[in-house]
């Protein structure tokens, strides 16, 4: 009798994961199945699709308390791996465009889209708010002003920076193609200028920003050193290089030019610059008083973009034949522009009254869980909106 239950379960469990798999399968079909695929791209957008809701919708105290010093702790070290996750869809979208023939027009196409989007999806964002969460003090000119900035009162609006440096990515591409395809050394001397601005920047700021305080040589709270904004290629100019590094990185992959550096060295690499990312995070927060955010800013620092290289070199290696797996990441990869446009007017609606409910019942099981939550449920929103002919356009790139 025991011998057939057993045998009996084991067809039940089977059948389950058929059952699941067959879903996804049908779920692809709705969410636009594709052949022929790079599977470690998909990887790699689903773990950045995640760790963009776990950043965005964080649960976590970091159990700063003002006028004493901050020490790391584990929840700010994993809140600091979020840092890779924008980085890594730029080098996605790199690998893609720089090593595969281009039309001009559509990237220019693509350009202006992104831009017809951006004001719609602000638009959303904005009447959500206001019928949900009851937003008031705006007036006409406040919806005017949305063609121009991501201002409007008591809406955060901030997470649509990433379609401003898309927007950016795809009008400079065709000058970054024919660089990268006819002349590397000159595509090397604008990266190596960008580069100084953007990352030699936010190191000297680093070091300066250091000094200042540990010396004591600021006004109260006020900072006389910021070289952030100083970059005269723009506060996104580091959005080209990870597309640029994207490019170059799957480049010498295909040439398989990158097979000396071993498996483990991309592991400590990897780990010795998220502890570093965390420590300068510290820093700041000891600087500045309060939890500095090491995410945002780290995307132009040194630590995030070697980490996102090392994933990326990392995540090539990867071989898995698990068709569930397989298919689930598929499904999220061909869903993601979608899934980030939506997945922030979702968690405005609800976080708030989630963090009443949760109270001080804030542990790192329940962020991971909420982020699996949040990214399911804009994937199947942006599933049912594709079915929707009218709408299908607004959620896809």
């Amino acid at each position: 009798m025991g011998k057939y239950l057993i045998s009996y379960r084991r067809v039940i469990n089977c059948d389950i994961i058929e059952l699941f798999t067959q879903m996804l399968y049908y779920g692809m079909r709705w969410g636009g199945y594709m052949k022929n695929r790079i599977n470690f791209f998909d990887f790699l957008k689903t773990i950045s699709m995640f760790l963009v809701c776990f950043y965005h919708f964080k649960l976590m105290d970091f159990h700063f308390v003002e006028d004493q010093a901050y020490f790391m702790n584990i929840d700010y070290l994993i809140y600091c791996v979020s840092s890779i996750a924008v980085p890594i869809f730029f080098m996605v979208n790199g690998a893609l465009l720089l090593n595969r023939n281009y039309n001009y027009e559509s990237y220019i196409k693509k350009a202006i889209k992104l831009y017809i989007l951006l004001i719609i999806w602000k638009c959303i964002n904005v009447v959500a708010a206001i019928y949900v969460r009851k937003i008031t003090g705006y007036t006409m000119f406040s919806f005017i002003s949305l063609l121009f900035s991501n201002n409007f009162p008591n809406v955060d609006l901030t997470y649509l920076w990433f379609i401003h440096a898309l927007i950016a990515i795809y009008l400079i591409a065709p000058i970054l193609k024919y660089l990268y395809d006819n002349n590397q050394k000159l595509f090397n001397h604008v990266l190596i200028v960008i580069s100084c601005f953007s990352f030699g920047f936010v190191l000297l700021n680093i070091i300066l920003q250091f000094i200042e305080w540990h010396f004591r040589l600021k006004s109260g709270s006020i900072s006389y050193i910021d070289l952030t904004y100083s970059n005269p290629f723009g506060v996104y100019a580091y959005a080209i290089l990870y597309f640029a590094l994207g490019g170059i990185t799957y480049k010498n992959l295909l040439e398989n030019s990158l097979q000396k550096i071993k498996s483990y060295m991309l592991i400590l690499s990897f780990l010795i610059n998220w502890v570093a990312l965390a420590l300068w995070g510290i820093t700041f927060s000891n600087i500045g008083n309060y939890v500095y955010d090491a995410v945002f800013n780290g995307y132009q620092t040194p630590m995030t973009a070697v980490m996102a290289a090392s994933i990326f070199i990392l995540f090539s290696r990867v071989k898995i034949q698990n068709k569930f797996i397989l298919k689930t990441s598929e499904l999220i990869s061909n869903n993601c522009f979608g899934i980030y446009l939506v997945h922030w007017v979702l968690g405005y609606i609800y976080i708030s009254d989630f963090y009443r409910l949760l109270g001080g019942m804030r542990m790192k099981m329940q962020n991971l869980l909420h982020a699996v939550f949040l990214l399911a449920v804009s994937l199947l929103i942006t599933i049912v909106i594709k079915k929707i002919p009218i709408l299908k356009k607004s959620v896809t790139l």
